[in-house]
Formats: C-alpha cells, sequence, structure tokens
C-alpha cells in the first residue's frame, strides 16, 4: 500500500455520467456523486435497478469515462489497469482454458508476485472457499456458485488498497453467502483494505458496511447515508444479525429506498 493510501483511498467529486443513445435521446445515468472512502472502510451502495451503481464502479475501475467530475484513487486520477484497485463483478470472467488453480492465480502472476509465497496463499484461499479439491477443474466443470468464489479468490490474493465488488455474492446461496460474507469482512479488516460494495441484499449492506450509501432512481444521485453505529461497525457480520439494531436498521433502509422509487429494492 502505497503511503498516499495512508488515509483517504477514493475521492468522488461531482461525478456524473451522460450515455449518448443510438438516437438523439442521451441517458444520464449518474448526477453530482461525492463520496469519500476511507482506509479499512466498507462502503455498500443500494438503489433499484438501474440507478447507476455498476456504472459508478466501472468509472472507479477505469473502465469508463465520467461526463464530469472526478474520481482519485490514493491521489491519483482513476485509469484502467491501476494496480490499487482489484474488481469482483457480477460475472466471475474466468479464462476458460485455465484451472480453477491458474484462474485464481491470475492476478497475482500479471503483477510478478506470483512466487511461493503467492502460491500458498492462493492453495489457503481455495481451501477456505471449499475449492481445494477442485484446483485442476475447469470453469465448464464447475457451478455458477463455484466460479463465483475462484473470482473471489482471485481477488482477495492481491494486496490493493480498494476492493471494488459488483453484487460479488448474488449467485451464492444464502448459507454460502453468510460465510463468504463473514470471510470477505475480516480479510478486509485485516489487511486495511477500503471496499466499495454494490448489492440488491439490505441484510448484507447491514451486516458488512460502516456506511450504507442509497441511490435514488436514474440519474443515480445519493439519497441518504447511512452511518452504522461504531457498536456494530466493530461486529463481524453474523453477529451484527444478533443485535437489535439490525431490525431497525434493515426497515429504515427499506422504507427510505421504498419511498425514493416506489419499487421494490
Amino acid at each position: 500500500m502505497t503511503s498516499d493510501c495512508v488515509d483517504k483511498i477514493i475521492t468522488i467529486q461531482g461525478l456524473s455520467k451522460i450515455y449518448d443513445g443510438q438516437s438523439s435521446r442521451s441517458i444520464e445515468a449518474l448526477h453530482d456523486i461525492n463520496l469519500t472512502v476511507f482506509d479499512s472502510e466498507i462502503v455498500c451502495i443500494l438503489g433499484p435497478s438501474g440507478c447507476g451503481k455498476t456504472t459508478l464502479l466501472n468509472i472507479v475501475a477505469g473502465l469508463l469515462s465520467a461526463t464530469s467530475g472526478s474520481v482519485r484513487i490514493c491521489e491519483e486520477e482513476a485509469f484502467q489497469g491501476n494496480l490499487l484497485v482489484s474488481y469482483i463483478q457480477q460475472s466471475p470472467q474466468l479464462l476458460p482454458y485455465r484451472t480453477v488453480l491458474a484462474n485464481a492465480a491470475l492476478s497475482l502472476e500479471l503483477r510478478n508476485e506470483l512466487g511461493s509465497g503467492g502460491l500458498s496463499k492462493i492453495h489457503s484461499l481455495l481451501k477456505f472457499l471449499g475449492l481445494e479439491e477442485f484446483s485442476s477443474y475447469y470453469p465448464s466443470e464447475l457451478s455458477g456458485g463455484m466460479r463465483q468464489r475462484v473470482a473471489l479468490a482471485r481477488t482477495l490474493s492481491v494486496k490493493s488498497p480498494l476492493i471494488l465488488c459488483d453484487e460479488p455474492f448474488s449467485s451464492l446461496d444464502f448459507d454460502n453467502r453468510l460465510e463468504i460474507e463473514e470471510f470477505f469482512w475480516k480479510a478486509n479488516k485485516d489487511e486495511r483494505r477500503a471496499s466499495i460494495f454494490v448489492t440488491h441484499h439490505i441484510d448484507s449492506a447491514i451486516s458488512l458496511a460502516d456506511r450504507i450509501i442509497l441511490m435514488t432512481p436514474r440519474p443515480g444521485r445519493i439519497l441518504e447515508v447511512v452511518e452504522i453505529d461504531e457498536s456494530l461497525r466493530q461486529q463481524p457480520p453474523l453477529k451484527r444479525r444478533e443485535f437489535p439494531s439490525f431490525s431497525r436498521y434493515f426497515s429504515e433502509t427499506w422504507q427510505s429506498l421504498h419511498n425514493a422509487s416506489g419499487v421494490k429494492v
């Protein structure tokens, strides 16, 4: 982690994105987004489909350009291929001709960090994620949930200070999702990474987040920032669900989103 990443990991100022359509009509996906994410912080984003959540992540990752505004990561302008950023998307994006082990090791390999220590970390991640016995399998031989776990191992293997997550656990069943969320939260905190985590699950956001960003329907604006109480933030995801305040956060968050969109989240 660079010295510039000690405190502020990402600063987004006045960010807007307009897509030019095939016809004369343009579509504004995001409008005037301002957000700062700090070291070790998990910020979850909730909002209705089409509100620009994935667009926001793609701009931060350098895959899209903003129409206006700026994104700075550890004081550098966002750009594609930035080694300060890891990105796990809805689709696992595995290479079909590489085994589970080789896919999981790809990020370290591209960074020239796949020594014995890196390989040992990959094996440990695969073991925890229940994939150790499938290390020689190919993506076509795996279920959707297993492929997503390979992508998670690939992402967590590197020490980038920022992880972008676009509904990475949506293909997992409920029990597996709870277990992987616990592991993800602990890995983030232990390695002092920041994360922007997009999800449609209110319960996941409350379980994981230090702050929750609620978005309006398109064009996506920040509707509300939900600050999780310090007493809850210190608890891992499964433990948070036992607190009485968990239900209160769920009810208030759902009501805010419902009032803003008028549709089910």
